[in-house]
């Protein structure tokens, strides 16, 4: 199960998620390499990060969207390259 990503309030003392978490931050939290987020932001399933000084960030919001997304398996299954038959046409392979 993943741990959620929290710090505490300084006023109230309370355990709340950060506004903004950094990208490296949470794939280490997801245990998943640069890629993969990068690939999860080019198809739309993560929104892009948002850059501060040269480093690259989520909002809580985003961070929720994405986890709630895959909860409801929005992403199992994932994107797949066409088949050779799709990728060639007609699939009958000759030239039309």
């Amino acid at each position: 199960m993943l741990k959620p990503i929290t710090e505490i309030d300084s006023g109230t003392g309370l355990t709340q998620p950060p506004a903004m978490v950094s990208v490296r931050r949470f794939r280490y939290q997801l245990g998943v390499v640069p890629s993969t987020v990068w690939r999860w932001i080019q198809r739309g399933w993560l929104d892009q990060p948002v850059n501060i000084g040269g480093r690259q960030y989520l909002t809580a919001d985003m961070v929720q969207r994405f986890l709630d997304r895959a909860a409801r398996g929005e992403f199992a299954g994932g994107a797949k390259p066409p088949s050779r038959a799709a990728a060639a046409g007609d699939g009958q392979g000759g030239p039309t």
